[in-house]
């Protein structure tokens, strides 16, 4: 690639050596741009209209290690310079990203070596970089060869985008979201059988672990209503069987709804709404599957006087479904009115 002169006398120079070094004057004043933003940036975050609390909010627009931005000074930006707000904002990120996280490259754009569209690429590409991989693109792409010109002026944004991917996916070990990914990889559930029980032993992701802790205690506090009394480790280890088996998770919430119903007062209250899940006798567990399945549902409405909550009479909680044909059925009550007595 031909480089600039680098001299004034015009006399000397044919007209690529002008159009060169034009391109090079044009680059170091988008670097004076940038540095007059950075001031105007850094004088506005003191005024006191920027410290006002509650009324002004502070972003930070570029990559991790910028500083954040006032509000009031962002929204200036893009109008006083011609651009949109958005326009506004991705300036004021680009620059604050060149100035804390690539200054190698932004010393390329002060002397005049590379163009501002492309460092400015850089600088958006890398925005979710560590700073340790910032710091790595900088030292690469700003890195020059003989005559002083950097690697990102030498080769195709093609080529800048491979360099960029390669440091992207290089990991860093001390990364908190690569120690995160590593435990998940670690997940495993080993069970194996031991002098007629069956030994548990594995790993859950922290949400999976938090969901089945909080299900077995749901369960025990089902079977301690029923009056099951055996210690809370019998109890949730027998809560941990019945997660194989829903049928049994169907019986236990009906027996419990049942008692509940049959005790009245506010849990009685409280757990009509199940009645109305598709399902029997308002299990959650029916529900969430009828839901699950796309299987057609339907309500039956009966009257108190061919319909008994204690499953006897002229129809039954197990005769409902029957009716109908399939097994989603919400049964409803309905008392007859004094002139259909």
């Amino acid at each position: 690639m031909r480089a600039a002169t680098l001299t004034d006398d015009l006399e000397s120079k044919d007209g690529l050596d002008v159009a060169l070094d034009a391109r090079r004057h044009l680059a170091q004043t988008e670097a004076a741009q940038y540095d007059a933003l950075l001031g105007y940036l850094a004088d506005t975050a003191g005024t006191a209209l920027a410290r006002a609390g509650g009324i002004n909010e502070w972003t930070r627009y570029g990559g991790s290690g910028t500083p954040s931005v006032s509000e009031y000074a962002a929204c200036e930006v893009g109008p006083a310079l011609g651009l949109s707000a958005s326009g506004g904002r991705d300036l004021i990120a680009d620059t604050l990203d060149l100035t804390h996280r690539l200054p190698q490259l932004f010393a390329c754009l002060h002397d005049g070596t590379v163009d501002a569209w492309r460092i400015r690429k850089v600088a958006r590409k890398t925005r979710r970089f560590t700073i340790a991989q910032a710091g790595d693109a900088d030292r690469r792409l700003a890195a020059a060869n003989v005559d002083g010109t950097p690697l990102i002026a030498r080769v195709g944004m093609g080529r800048v985008n491979q360099i960029l991917d390669q440091i992207r996916i290089t990991e860093d070990p001390d990364d908190p979201e690569n120690q995160r990914n590593e435990n998940r990889r670690r997940r495993s559930v080993s069970i194996w059988p031991e002098d007629g029980l069956a030994r548990i032993s594995g790993t859950l992701t922290l949400d999976d672990g938090k969901r089945l802790d909080q299900r077995l205690d749901q369960i025990v506090e089902s079977l301690r209503f029923l009056g099951d009394n055996r210690p809370h480790g019998i109890l949730r280890s027998v809560a941990l069987g019945m997660l194989d088996e829903p049928d049994s998770l169907d019986d236990l919430y009906h027996h419990v709804h049942k008692a509940r119903r049959a005790g009245g007062g506010t849990d009685a209250d409280a757990d009509d709404s199940y009645a109305d899940q598709p399902g029997d006798g308002g299990s959650p567990e029916r529900a969430t599957r009828a839901r699950r399945s796309g299987s057609r549902q339907s309500v039956l409405y009966v009257h108190f006087d061919t319909w008994s909550l204690e499953d006897v009479g002229a129809i039954t909680r197990s005769e409902a479904p029957e009716i109908l044909g399939h097994s989603h059925v919400t049964v409803k009550p309905v008392a007859r009115s004094p002139t259909q007595a």
